[in-house]
């Protein structure tokens, strides 16, 4: 399914249904989401959100997998394209199988033209995949707080050829980041209600780490928080700041793979090279 996520292409959910994991879950947007399909009917989201004891919306833990999705989404794309799974989910659960993460690697091996973006918060477990990965299958870790901060070393210890960090949302400053055998960084503010703001000097301090590393870094957005009230066609509107860094745009992506290269074609050229940080990492 087509997706307004600048850093991919597609998002396709053969699976749905989480726990809260970390600090970055308190306001998930999927459990929202979920909800509302929930309601709506979709069979594939019946029984993975209720109300908790705090009368909340939440999680309830069961997971729902539905291969189709995916295996016949990606039939129907007839261009490289970047994938990001389980939008909804995390590929890395708890209650999703072993036999179900093989089912997902051999879908990604068997389809070699484009990239799969996997993005869990479950660093523990990647540590027991005894298996060489398709070098089209990118593996990031969702580190939002310092407390996350282990989920680096325990995606370094995969054999992902490409390891990102989505640093989103990000709700506290991190400090000295170790990015020792780190592909790509994504940033970004949170939204929805009740958003969290995210410092400028936080995304200021990893931008400079990432240009002395040489990492290429995706600024994806400032968040709900940092919105203006404007009016927009007589209505009073909030409306996002763009997503720059003291005025230029970080849009990286790694590696010259054809579906990363048409994608940085498409997002770089709504944009004037003046707007634009250097949209390679040169060694």
């Amino acid at each position: 399914m087509a997706t307004k996520i600048e850093w991919t292409d597609e998002t396709f959910n053969p699976q749905v249904g989480c726990n809260r994991y970390c600090k970055g879950c308190d306001k998930c947007y999927a459990i929202r989401m979920a909800n509302r399909l929930q309601a709506q009917g979709y069979v594939k989201y019946q029984g993975v959100v209720h109300k908790n004891h705090k009368d909340e919306l939440d999680w309830t833990g069961k997971i729902n997998f539905a291969p189709k999705v995916l295996s016949e989404g990606v039939r129907s794309l007839s261009t490289p394209s970047m994938i990001f799974i389980n939008s909804m989910s995390d590929t890395f659960h708890r209650n999703v199988s072993d036999d179900q993460i093989d089912w997902y690697i051999n879908l990604i091996k068997n389809t070699p033209q484009h990239v799969y973006q996997v993005l869990t918060k479950r660093h523990e477990r990647i540590a027991q995949l005894d298996m060489e990965l398709p070098e089209n299958m990118w593996l990031g870790v969702s580190v939002c707080s310092k407390s996350d901060l282990k989920a680096i070393d325990g995606l370094r210890s995969s054999s992902a050829k490409v390891k990102f960090l989505s640093l989103e949302p990000l709700i506290e400053d991190l400090g000295k980041l170790n990015l020792a055998d780190v592909d790509w960084v994504i940033v970004g503010g949170e939204s929805g209600p009740s958003a969290r703001g995210m410092d400028p000097d936080w995304v200021r301090s990893i931008r400079d780490q990432c240009l002395s590393a040489r990492v290429p870094l995706f600024f994806k957005q400032w968040g709900t928080a940092h919105a203006e009230w404007q009016i927009v066609e007589g209505k009073r509107k909030r409306v996002k700041q763009p997503p720059m860094i003291d005025g230029k745009y970080w849009l990286q992506f790694p590696t010259d793979h054809p579906a990363v290269n048409r994608k940085r074609r498409d997002v770089i050229s709504t944009y004037t090279r003046s707007e634009l940080a250097p949209y390679r990492v040169r060694a």
